[in-house]
Order: C-alpha cells, then sequence, then structure tokens
C-alpha cells in the first residue's frame, strides 16, 4: 500500500534525525493510521470499493424506509459519505479511534442527522462486526446534516397546494387544472377537497 511507502520514508527520517531504528511493526503502525486518516477526492473513485457503495446504498435505501426521508438521490451525499466511509472501515479493521472535537455541537444542533447517522452505523456494524462510536457518527451525521439542508431547499421552493371548493367537484378540478399549467415548476402537490374534508 502507498501508506506502507510513506511509513518506511518516516521511519527512514527519524532514523536520520534521531538515530533510532524503528522496528517494522512500528512502521506498520504507522502505516495503519495513515490509512485510517486518508482523505479521498472526488476523482478517487477506483480507490473506493464497489463494497462500500453498496454499503452506503444499504444506509439510504434504509434511511429512507425506516425514517420516510429519501435522500438516494442525493449524488452529492452518496460520494461524500462513500469517501468517509472508506477511511472509516480501515479504521475500525485496526481498532483505531478518532476523536471527534464536534461530537457535543452535532447531537445538540443536528439531532435528526445524527439520528440518521446511528442508522448508518447499525448497518456498518451489520456489515464489519464492528461497533461505530459516537465520535464517527458524528462525523457521518455532518454529511447528512447537509443533504438535509439540501432537501429543505428544494421542498421550500415547491408549494403544497390544498383547494377548497363549496360550488362543486367540476370547479375545483378546473381551479386545479388551472393551477397546474400556470405554476407546473412551482407545485409539490394539489388536493382538491369539500369545505366538509
Amino acid at each position: 500500500q502507498k501508506e506502507m511507502a510513506i511509513a518506511s520514508k518516516i521511519s527512514e527520517k527519524i532514523s536520520d534525525t534521531y538515530d533510532i531504528n524503528l522496528p517494522s511493526s512500528e512502521i506498520m503502525y504507522i502505516a495503519m493510521h495513515l490509512m485510517g486518516k486518508r482523505v479521498y477526492d472526488i476523482e478517487d473513485t477506483q480507490i473506493i470499493e464497489t463494497s462500500t457503495l453498496n454499503l452506503v446504498n444499504d444506509i439510504l435505501k434504509t434511511i429512507n424506509q425506516q425514517m420516510n426521508i429519501n435522500l438516494l438521490g442525493d449524488v452529492e451525499l452518496f460520494s461524500s459519505i462513500a469517501l468517509n466511509i472508506q477511511p472509516l472501515l480501515n479504521r475500525l479493521k485496526y481498532d483505531m479511534k478518532l476523536n471527534n472535537p464536534l461530537l457535543d455541537n452535532i447531537k445538540k444542533n443536528s439531532p435528526i442527522a445524527f439520528d440518521l447517522a446511528v442508522i448508518a452505523g447499525k448497518i456498518i456494524q451489520n456489515n464489519t462486526g464492528k461497533l461505530v462510536d459516537d465520535d464517527e457518527l458524528g462525523f457521518l451525521a455532518l454529511h447528512l446534516e447537509l443533504s438535509l439542508n439540501r432537501l429543505d431547499e428544494e421542498k421550500l421552493k415547491k408549494k403544497r397546494i390544498v383547494i377548497v371548493c363549496a360550488s362543486g367537484a367540476g370547479t375545483a378540478y378546473m381551479m386545479k387544472h388551472n393551477i397546474q399549467q400556470i405554476f407546473k415548476e412551482q407545485v409539490q402537490s394539489i388536493k382538491t377537497m369539500n369545505a366538509f374534508e
């Protein structure tokens, strides 16, 4: 792995600077930390394993089923979660802990996103057999919060309309048709009902 080559160079620098020879186990330990901290670019799709992409898909489908929040169409979320989960899986594999200094703020200010992250954590645990701690869930929640904000912005653009008409269903249907024609891009849904309903 690329991380092993970097760890070896770090070891050489330490050896040259401090006249200390690190054993191979220490070099591997450095490589493990590098793997757990790796930052992926959006262009690095070949680094993201198919199993990780399937895992992200499972997470978003489960969120939709359990919470009725559809984030499946958010390509930006899919990419950012996949790029976050890949190093997370490496950290879980080697039992490495990553501290999240924003955790309390995330739990307080983004409770829904954190709840969604808990669902994601359970799916990851089912796949890996490793418990995902709150620090890691907090990082996932940040991505989910951004997606929820984008979803809210989309909903704000479109209006839900109810037509209450006392003069009969025919008039209500005609009004519904006219509104759909004039405001079709701004309408999320239109319902017609009588005054009693």
